[in-house]
């Protein structure tokens, strides 16, 4: 696995959307269905330059354009059983109602989707979790048409501390990604010993 720090200079906030696409262009000939990396803005909705972390199972190649790729090191995630890791992640947490994901309201029904989201692989210490939430605003060309989706996306971002109980379990949640919205910088579970 690759750990990458990324910039990109801009006097507004970027369309995650058009952050994805930049980043695609790290993979040269990768195929689009398989995505190697998540990414997480680390602050989102500001202005000027934007400071982008990426996890990728491929190395990323430094290519032209504003997206400038500042440092990559490889790494080998050893989780132990029952170690604490302090973690953070930007996720959306929604429920899908016929075909349309709905954000989830309320702290404690968030609380709940991350639990249900590490399932065995982790458990979360509650007491001193941090939430914040943060609207996302984009734009998607819309398939075979020349106009745009707009469209909006209520992330939340957590911070705290976990408990591995599944290694094994805790390092596939980490490779694949937690939840949806992953195009738009969402699913990147950061770890460090706590």
């Amino acid at each position: 696995m690759f750990y990458s720090q990324c910039i990109l200079n801009s006097i507004r906030p970027i369309n995650p959307y058009v952050i994805h696409k930049k980043i695609w262009r790290l993979f040269p000939n990768i195929p689009m269905d398989l995505r190697p990396f998540l990414y997480r803005i680390e602050n989102p909705g500001q202005n000027g330059i934007q400071y982008i972390l990426l996890q990728s199972d491929i190395q990323p190649q430094a290519a032209k354009g504003d997206l400038v790729l500042l440092h990559t090191k490889a790494a080998k995630l050893n989780l132990q059983p029952q170690q604490n890791y302090r973690f953070l992640l930007r996720a959306n947490p929604c429920i899908k109602l016929k075909s349309k994901r709905v954000p989830l309201v309320g702290n404690d029904s968030r609380i709940a989707w991350l639990t249900r989201q590490l399932g065995t692989a982790a458990s979360l210490q509650t007491e001193n979790l941090g939430i914040t939430q943060q609207q996302l605003s984009f734009r998607k060309p819309k398939t075979g048409d020349t106009s745009e989706h707009f469209g909006k996306i209520a992330t939340v971002c957590y911070s705290g501390i976990l408990t591995a109980q599944n290694a094994a379990e805790l390092q596939q949640k980490i490779s694949r990604g937690v939840g949806s919205a992953k195009v738009f910088g969402c699913g990147l579970l950061s770890l460090a010993k706590g």
